[in-house]
């Protein structure tokens, strides 16, 4: 194992995990902070972070903000969550709405108001994202690994368009060189069966599918269908204690959505076990906590 992959013991002792702790940490910077800047605040604060190439993306009608940063190396896509009572309306609330219109590519059902954020006035906000990414995946010449990472409703966004993409090759050439999904604290974007066919399209296409969040947060309480999380989950508690893949009652609690762009409960947590296992060399995270309502977030080859 590399040296900088952490070992993560949950509390059911049958259970490890193991991720690379520069890389969560790294996309963590570009999801959770990055993303709730102004444009010429992010721009300037990414490429502080190494990122050359930065295609800051906006969408009026859903008020969407999406940033595609690139270093050569890595293309990061990070889609913000929830950060206005627009969202609640346009994305949030319709979120939950399950039916025929919501035939997620891959199979399944998803939330409407997730599909319509990327499908609206013919695919427009979908069609950005994937000319922006397209982009920075011909000037590296098809050699860079594509990353999504996104907190709470942007989590959810992100998996429905990862499905999207991975389902039509075709279409989305660049889909071939996505790796890895690092959400925070998401929402559950959709029904079981489409949880089903989401687990094995990350198998069959070896990508990444991680969520890491507080075991309190209160995306966990939602209606069905919408009760898990589509990717593998991490859970931290207010002790820094670990479940992997816990149950739904494991999952219940009574806390606070935004306690997830707190880095003592999530970041800092992993900076600590890379301190206990001797592994250092981390970015350091800015002060404060310049996050609103909600965020995107992510981090890239996480492994099992």
């Amino acid at each position: 194992m590399e040296n900088n992959h952490i070992i993560i013991k949950s509390t059911d002792p049958n259970k490890t995990d193991n991720i690379n702790f520069l890389r969560v940490e790294e996309f963590g910077n570009v999801a959770l902070h990055a993303v709730q800047r102004t444009e010429p605040e992010a721009i300037e604060f990414l490429k502080n972070k190494g990122y050359k190439d930065i295609k800051y993306i906006t969408d009026a009608e859903t008020d969407s903000v999406v940033i595609v940063a690139g270093n050569g190396k890595d293309i990061v896509v990070s889609v913000r969550g929830k950060d206005s009572q627009k969202d609640d309306y346009t994305v949030g609330i319709r979120g939950y709405i399950v039916d025929t219109k919501t035939d997620s590519a891959i199979g399944g059902r998803v939330g409407f108001g997730y599909l319509d954020a990327l499908n609206k006035n013919n695919k427009q906000l979908l069609a950005k994202i994937s000319s922006a990414i397209q982009e920075l995946d011909n000037q590296y010449e098809g050699k860079a690994n594509i990353n999504f990472a996104s907190h709470s409703m942007g989590g959810a966004i992100s998996s429905v368009m990862l499905a999207e993409i991975k389902a039509r090759p075709d279409e989305y050439p660049f889909s071939k060189n996505i790796k890895t999904i690092l959400t925070f604290a998401s929402l559950p974007p959709g029904n079981d069966e489409f949880r089903k066919k989401y687990k094995e399209m990350c198998e069959k296409h070896q990508i990444e599918c991680v969520e890491i969040t507080n075991k309190n947060d209160l995306s966990f309480v939602t209606p069905p269908p919408h009760r898990y999380s589509v990717n593998r989950q991490i859970i931290i508690n207010e002790n820094g204690k670990v479940t992997i893949d816990p149950s739904l009652i494991e999952k219940i609690g009574i806390g606070s959505h935004s306690d997830a762009h707190n880095e003592k409960n999530i970041l800092d947590r992993i900076r600590q076990l890379a301190t206990e296992q001797g592994i250092t060399g981390g970015k350091d995270m800015p002060d404060g906590n310049p996050v609103g309502n909600g965020s995107g977030n992510r981090a890239n080859n996480i492994q099992r």
